[in-house]
């Protein structure tokens, strides 16, 4: 059991020393009005592509070199030998700010859309980092039976699905995407320095992690076209739970300056199933379409996760150059208050398009030599045929058409 505690304890401070270089992924807003790329209907399931038929091949991140996710080389914690102290982990916790990351990657997908319908199958690996403050429960000799806890939430799983949208009248759509969910593992730890009524210095530290979970999600969306260059639309996203099945759970209070001792009778541990819920997203978002393939578009919107909030906006430009070169920047504003600047850019030939995306320009430059950072997704799309235009304004002429299709 103490062999099982130092293993448990010691993935716990690597976890939280290598964090920092972790948590730069993103879930990539620049991507909700990039209409050239389909895997935006996972933002908004009302959304179509303008390709028929597009196969999505395997994506990855640019210097991960890997098209997994490469959490479980830290959580694993084997190839890493050393020491922990519980001052140390409430140190390296107490550094967290309240924070909000998601990495994805596409494994295989195809996506299928007309002008009234459109259908896709799709698996992807995502994982969701969160950094909060939550209340836990303290034992009654100390003074507070609860204390303000720092908490790193960590879910890792693989979601395979299927999502469908629908036109009316050229001018609503409405989807949905459903998912299972495999998961693949859970992390969660906390911690706080107690105020005990003898005046010890004493902290606390709990620790949570799960593997072969299984659970479901929901994506819903809608979107309304107003003009021939005006839509708004709205979506609501990540609507679901991972049941874990083989769990540990660990707790410790103790001196936060320990004399080294063999008593074990301040640490509780177990193996209780337990169910963890995924961070919801929501947007409300706006474009205008100034024709030639460039848009402008804005979004309001956020995640919400244990009764915390976190609002955001951001400001997209998007420009494509016939088929073979698009450009895009933007703009988002955390209600934390962070603030980054994104680009996209893909290029390619009739049938197949390469593409790179970020959501955090600068963070590329300052984590690029880091093969934990997650910041740029690239990837390759195979697209065939182009969808219909329905124009609301039906004295749209034939050359202004073919204006717009050979930009």
């Amino acid at each position: 059991m103490k062999h099982q505690k130092a293993y448990h304890l010691l993935i716990i401070f690597l976890f939280l020393i290598f964090s920092p270089l972790v948590l730069k992924a993103q879930e990539e807003s620049i991507l909700y009005f990039m209409n050239d790329m389909p895997q935006r209907q996972h933002l908004n399931p009302a959304h179509k592509s303008v390709y028929k038929t597009t196969f999505v091949l395997p994506s990855m991140y640019a210097n991960n070199n890997s098209i997994i996710l490469p959490f479980d080389v830290i959580i694993d914690g084997g190839e890493f030998p050393g020491n922990f102290d519980l001052s140390k982990i409430l140190s390296e916790l107490n550094k967290l700010e309240q924070e909000e990351d998601h990495a994805v990657l596409d494994i295989a997908g195809i996506y299928i859309t007309n002008d009234k319908v459109g259908i896709s199958f799709f698996a992807r690996e995502k994982a969701t980092f969160l950094s909060y403050d939550h209340k836990i429960s303290t034992p009654t000799n100390f003074s507070n039976s609860q204390t303000e806890s720092k908490v790193l939430d960590i879910n890792h799983y693989r979601e395979y699905g299927i999502g469908f949208n629908y036109n009316i009248k050229d001018r609503l759509t409405l989807g949905f995407n459903a998912k299972y969910l495999q998961g693949l593992d859970n992390l969660k730890v906390s911690g706080s320095e107690l105020d005990s009524t003898q005046n010890t210095n004493q902290g606390i530290v709990s620790y949570e992690s799960g593997k072969n979970g299984h659970g479901y999600a929901l994506d819903f969306g809608a979107s309304y076209q107003i003009t021939d260059h005006w839509m708004i639309d709205i979506a609501v996203t990540n609507l679901g739970q991972i049941h874990w099945g083989d769990t540990y759970q660990y707790t410790e209070i103790d001196d936060l300056y320990p004399v080294s001792n063999n008593d074990d009778s301040n640490i509780v541990e177990s193996n209780e199933n337990f169910t963890t819920f995924l961070p919801m997203q929501f947007v409300l978002g706006g474009s205008y379409n100034f024709g030639h393939k460039f848009l402008i578009g804005a979004t309001v919107g956020g995640g919400y996760y244990r009764d915390i909030l976190n609002l955001k906006y951001s400001v997209n430009m998007h420009k494509r150059f016939a088929d073979f070169l698009g450009l895009g920047i933007n703009y988002t504003n955390e209600g934390t208050g962070v603030e980054k600047i994104g680009a996209s850019a893909s290029i390619g030939f009739p049938g197949i398009k390469a593409y790179a995306i970020t959501e955090n320009v600068f963070g590329v430059v300052e984590q690029w030599d880091s093969d934990r950072s997650l910041m740029v997704r690239i990837g390759v799309n195979l697209n065939f045929g182009y969808v219909k235009q329905n124009y609301l304004n039906k004295k749209e002429t034939r050359a202004s058409k073919i204006m717009e299709a050979t930009w």
